[in-house]
């Protein structure tokens, strides 16, 4: 059974070297045609010279159709060929349907190019609209930065609080500290045997805390 299927898988590859040849010898040296019949014209047929140009036009026609001609049967002899070849192949195939013929990739035309790739397309996103106010808004004013009293109304209320005027009093300190990084008025004042000790808020005018001691 080996050797009968060696025999047959030569006398498979005998028959594509045969079918191969003859598609290259065909296309290598096509058969000779019979050559075109081509009038001989001379001077002496025509009398003028536009005569002459059209001979010419006509035997330049003649020889291409003739070329042509030969091409075509270059072509139709390598198309017997492929054709004989697919034949020996499909043959093989129902004869030992265990090796299947190897499929032939399609060939691509020598002027096929591919197409671009399309380039998405970019639009910009609108610009969002400026705001701009009613015509009937008007702008408001920007909080003022709060402003600090002074030290005579921090010693005001500091007299008010403790129910006294400045005649009945002698002022010993009155002065802005800001060591706990909060503004305040020291206020210190005594009447009578009473010494009487204020802090008070540098921009609110408000009481932070006070104290009143008698003297020995």
């Amino acid at each position: 059974m080996n050797r009968r299927c060696i025999y047959r898988k030569r006398g498979l590859a005998a028959l594509l070297v045969a079918a191969l040849l003859f598609g290259l010898a065909a296309c290598a040296e096509p058969a000779p045609a019979d050559p075109p019949q081509v009038e001989v014209i001379t001077a002496d047929d025509v009398s003028t010279a536009e005569e002459l140009i059209a001979a010419e036009k006509e035997r330049a026609k003649r020889e291409a159709e003739a070329a042509r001609a030969l091409s075509d049967a270059a072509m139709h002899s390598g198309e017997l060929a492929e054709d004989a070849i697919r034949k020996a192949e499909e043959q093989a195939a129902r004869e030992d349907p265990d090796e299947a013929p190897a499929e032939t990739p399609a060939e691509t035309p020598s002027s096929y190019e591919p197409s671009p790739a399309a380039e998405p397309s970019y639009e910009p996103a609108p610009e969002a609209p400026a705001y701009e106010a009613p015509a009937d808004e008007t702008p408001q004013p920007a909080p003022a930065a709060p402003q600090k009293i002074t030290v005579d109304s921090a010693l005001a209320i500091a007299l008010r609080h403790a129910g006294l005027s400045s005649d009945q009093v002698m002022v010993t300190k009155a002065e802005l500290d800001t060591d706990d990084s909060l503004a305040a008025y020291e206020i210190e004042f005594l009447c009578g045997g009473t010494e009487y000790e204020y802090e008070i808020d540098a921009y609110s005018g408000a009481i932070l805390d006070w104290d009143a001691e008698e003297e020995d």
